[in-house]
């Protein structure tokens, strides 16, 4: 995801409370909302010409749409191959809209059709809604890291308080800034932490500077326990390097 979550050029300043999330919970006003991805899986062979059509197809949405949609490639992760639109906007009305406007397009719909010999299908999107929104979010990245997972059942309030207060811990150790957020659509109580990354030395500096932090280790190990499915296949860590 690399600019995978926030856009600079939106980011405010002034900061409110989430209500239900406890105090001390950040949420910047005025910003975008929603992080929207998108992810395709690319075919094997003509690996550059694959990645050129996409750079073009994700200038050309940019250009058409008005929105901030960044090209990202899944790394060290499952799925060899996966890339990643995402963006960032402050309503669903604004994704609706964009999504009419590229859907009219001839320009788009020639673009889309090009590149339909590049990917798998099907292509999966996602939205998420963001509760957490650090003051310093956004600026240019080169990697970042994801991770999903699904609220236990009966622990929405606490797994969602807790979700906010893992993200603000993990910049309180690592410095870097980490979102989180509620699943728009996908599995029920979906929810989400997202970490951006000038290099990737910073996110091994990030990894080890948890790893070994006693209060990060307890948060985990303690406080969070019970809150989150535990079951693999719906708790799942990705890294992505920004492309375009």
């Amino acid at each position: 995801m690399t600019r995978v979550t926030l856009c600079a050029r939106r980011i405010g300043a002034t900061v409110e409370q989430v209500p239900g999330t406890g105090s001390g919970t950040d949420r910047t006003r005025g910003v975008p909302m929603y992080l929207f991805s998108r992810h395709a899986q690319l075919e094997m062979g003509d690996f550059r010409g694959a990645m050129a059509w996409a750079i073009e197809q994700t200038e050309r949405v940019n250009r058409l749409s008005g929105l901030d949609v960044s090209l990202n490639s899944q790394v060290f992760s499952p799925a060899l191959g996966t890339i990643a639109w995402t963006t960032v906007v402050d309503s669903l009305s604004e994704l609706v809209a964009a999504n009419e406007v590229l859907m009219a397009s001839d320009e788009y719909a020639a673009g889309a059709d090009a590149g339909a010999r590049f990917l798998r299908a099907p292509a999966d999107d996602s939205v998420m809604e963001l509760l957490q929104v650090p003051e310093d979010a956004g600026g240019d990245f080169e990697y970042a890291t994801s991770v999903r997972a699904v609220l236990a059942g009966g622990e929405a309030a606490r797994g969602i308080a807790m979700g906010v207060e893992i993200a603000q811990t993990a910049q309180r150790i690592t410095g870097r800034p980490t979102v989180f957020g509620t699943a728009v659509a996908g599995p029920y109580g979906g929810v989400g932490w997202v970490t951006t990354y000038p290099s990737i030395d910073s996110l091994e500096e990030s990894r080890a500077a948890l790893a070994g932090h006693a209060d990060w280790l307890e948060l985990l190990d303690t406080k969070a326990t019970g809150l989150y499915a535990e079951v693999p296949e719906v708790t799942t860590q990705r890294v992505y390097r920004r492309i375009a």
